[in-house]
């Protein structure tokens, strides 16, 4: 099984528009910033299978968001769990459901951490 640690970018797309973000794989930690200011925080732990998300999401205080709306005064926070397909930074995009609406998430490794 290939590590799948890293650093990737993430460009997200939904119906009313896109984003883009860097997040790191270490260690079963992900953590990440999106340009928008936007925090990702959770785990991951991968098998033969793909990998298993358990994802934190930050949004900050009035930001339009991509599936529409805005986060309002006190910001937007959720917790997300998905499943990668083990190529998921070969695909063209991964469909992840919010509870705002679907995410186009397209995931390309830019790095590995050493």
């Amino acid at each position: 099984m290939i590590s799948v640690e890293g650093f990737y970018a993430v460009y997200l797309a939904s119906r009313d528009g896109e984003a883009l973000a860097v997040i790191t794989l270490d260690k079963g930690i992900i953590r990440g910033a999106g340009l928008d200011s936007t925090c990702y925080d959770g785990a991951f732990k991968q098998s033969e299978d793909g990998i298993e998300v358990s994802l934190h999401v930050s949004v900050p205080a009035e930001l339009n968001l991509i599936q529409g709306g805005n986060s309002g005064s006190n910001g937007l926070d959720f917790d997300l769990s998905f499943r990668l397909p083990p190529d998921f930074a070969q695909r063209d995009f991964i469909a992840i459901e919010t509870p705002r609406g679907l995410v186009n998430a397209r995931f390309r490794r830019l790095r590995g951490l050493k």
